[in-house]
């Protein structure tokens, strides 16, 4: 996908869901309301992410695409939260990926504390957004949210999860992976 399709995605979500316009957070304060998030925001490349969800082998790893600006993710979000803190004890990961752009990082921090996520948050450090979704995905439409699941082997397992679902479609998706050794 190119920057202009991508750019042209996000004019279409940011329209279609209402955007409002946050002030950027100081480094400072961006640690600080890192401190109150049970799991992290990491700015990385597409191999760390690779690396990431390649770190979680034996696990069922849920990998969901989402940003601050999209109304969808926002409002799927806490399903993913709810997702992780029911299931993290039988073997599931949750791996959020924001799309929002590198400078909002301090935008994700809040979210992802307002939110007591308690799973790992990446963002793209820097660049296009082709390399940095690549190792997950080459197909990758450029539709947020967007889920992936794969099994304890690693293996992405049926198509991907795009746009808007309830944590009943999340349960669906992890539970049977979950019974298997």
């Amino acid at each position: 996908m190119n920057k202009q399709a991508y750019a042209w995605g996000i004019g279409i979500a940011l329209l279609a869901g209402g955007v409002g316009v946050g002030s950027l957070l100081s480094p400072a304060a961006v640690r600080a309301q890192e401190a109150g998030v049970k799991g992290s925001v990491e700015a990385v490349d597409g191999k760390a992410l690779r690396k990431a969800l390649d770190a979680h082998k034996g696990k069922v790893v849920v990998m969901n695409l989402w940003a601050t600006w999209c109304g969808p993710c926002v409002e799927e979000f806490p399903d993913l939260v709810k997702l992780h803190n029911t299931y993290k004890e039988k073997g599931l990961v949750v791996l959020g990926v924001s799309m929002d752009e590198p400078e909002d990082r301090g935008k994700v921090v809040t979210f992802a504390g307002e939110q007591k996520a308690g799973f790992p948050i990446f963002l793209r450090k820097n660049g296009d957004i082709d390399p940095f979704i690549n190792p997950i995905d080459k197909g990758w439409k450029g539709v947020i949210p967007t889920t992936y699941v794969f099994d304890r082997e690693g293996k992405r397992v049926g198509k991907p999860m795009v746009g808007l679902k309830k944590y009943e479609d999340f349960v669906k998706a992890v539970e049977p992976l979950l019974k298997q050794p």
